[in-house]
């Protein structure tokens, strides 16, 4: 599995970065082919770092060819678009992350 990491830092404008992750980033994300889960969490608590870090959302894929194949495709060229024109203004110290998850422990 290979997963997508990307991490929000507070933004600029906190009622204009939710509005637009909620009503027009999640809606376009959610098209891009291949995804097998999404995921996001508000605020999370830091356990090491200083770095304050707003939102957490993450993307899974099969493999990385799954990745590509979706960073490539239609929707996943818009959403990624949409992320740098308007939520990384917004956020301007986000990251994001791609790699293999190596085990996964239930």
């Amino acid at each position: 599995m290979v997963r997508l990491l990307i991490l929000y830092e507070m933004p600029l404008d906190e009622a204009a970065f939710l509005k637009h992750f909620h009503e027009v980033h999640i809606p376009l994300a959610r098209k891009v082919p291949g995804i097998r889960r999404h995921f996001f969490g508000h605020q999370p608590m830091l356990i090491r770092g200083s770095v304050p870090v707003f939102l957490v959302e993450g993307f899974d894929f099969d493999d990385m060819d799954a990745f590509g194949a979706a960073a490539r495709s239609p929707h996943g060229l818009v959403s990624a678009q949409d992320i740098t024109d308007n939520l990384q203004p917004l956020s301007p110290g986000m990251r994001s992350m791609v790699y293999e998850v190596i085990e996964e422990l239930v």
